[in-house]
C-alpha cells in the first residue's frame, strides 16, 4: 500500500510545487478483488480515476492494476491527503 499511497501523492499534488509536504492516509478500501498472480521482478502499473469529488481533502477513487496487460486487482479507495505540519 506504501506504493499506492505515493500514487495518491503523485496524482493529486502535480500541481503543488511542494507535494512532500503532504501525507496520504487511506481511510476505506472497497470492493478490492484480486485476479491474478504477481511475483517479484513484474512491473506493477497502477491507473486511478478520481469516483467522486474531492472534499475536505477526501478523495475516493477507482483503481486498477496490472502486470503487462492483464489485470491483476481492481477496487475502489478513499484516502484524505493532508498537508504536514
Amino acid at each position: 500500500l506504501a506504493f499506492v499511497q505515493r500514487r495518491l501523492v503523485n496524482s493529486f499534488l502535480h500541481k503543488e510545487k511542494n507535494p512532500e509536504e503532504y501525507a496520504t492516509y487511506f481511510m476505506t478500501v472497497d470492493n478490492f478483488k484480486f485476479r491474478g498472480k504477481v511475483t517479484p521482478g513484474d512491473t506493477l502499473i497502477l491507473r486511478m480515476s478520481i469516483a467522486a469529488p474531492i472534499r475536505r481533502g477526501a478523495v475516493k477513487m477507482n483503481a486498477q492494476a496490472y502486470v503487462g496487460q492483464k489485470l491483476v486487482a481492481d477496487g475502489q479507495l478513499m484516502a484524505q491527503v493532508i498537508k504536514n505540519k
